[in-house]
């Protein structure tokens, strides 16, 4: 998978209003300048699109990459970004638990510009565990490209919280490590393959 898709990103502009006109049923309305997003049970949430394409552009940015991936300060930012990152997760799973789409898209936006400077420092660690950033990666960039994160579901975040907590922190991963991420991502409906054939989540 190409450095793109695993790249970094900035956070997006929301707004949540209430439901009205705009949208009568569960479905996506567009404006000139806004995408407009939302059910009759989360409310409607406006994203500029300009945000958006900031967000998206800027994942094509070069990041500095240490020298020395292996050394004690690198892996120590490697473990204070997984505690992070673990962290970030958690509130997502509690926003979308709590129907707070603008909470949800920020923690995640987070969560996404973490795993883009894990990716950075992933010389320092086994092949597998940067297999599992990989897909968690593409899954997060499919989904922010489709319908967006304020859209994730309780059990999708629950299944990326499990992926990040159990697999990108300080032990050892393997291939069964990557196994369990697959199988964790489809259990919950997330395809972690659709930045490769090009299909964006929806």
């Amino acid at each position: 998978m190409s450095d793109e898709i695993v790249s970094g990103t900035t956070r997006s502009v929301l707004e949540r209003r209430s439901v009205g006109t705009l949208l009568q049923s569960d479905g996506v309305g567009q404006a000139d300048n806004f995408d407009v997003t939302g059910t009759e049970r989360r409310g409607i949430v406006v994203r500029s699109r300009e945000g958006r394409k900031r967000s998206r552009d800027s994942s094509t940015r070069q990041r500095p990459v240490p020298e020395d991936t292996s050394s004690p300060e690198t892996r120590d930012a490697l473990r204070r970004l997984s505690d992070s990152a673990c962290r970030s997760s958690t509130q997502m799973v509690l926003a979308a638990e709590g129907d707070d789409p603008m909470s949800l898209s920020n923690a995640a936006n987070d969560l996404e510009s973490m795993l883009a400077d894990m990716w950075e420092l992933r010389g320092a660690r086994e092949p597998d565990w940067g297999g599992v950033l990989n897909f968690l990666q593409g899954v997060m960039k499919s989904i922010d490209r489709g319908r967006g994160y304020e859209l994730f579901t309780p059990d999708e975040c629950r299944a990326i919280e499990a992926v990040i907590c159990r697999h990108l922190g300080t032990w050892t991963n393997d291939k069964e490590s990557v196994r369990e991420t697959l199988r964790l991502l489809n259990e919950a409906g997330l395809d972690p393959w659709a930045p490769i054939s090009g299909v964006q989540e929806s």
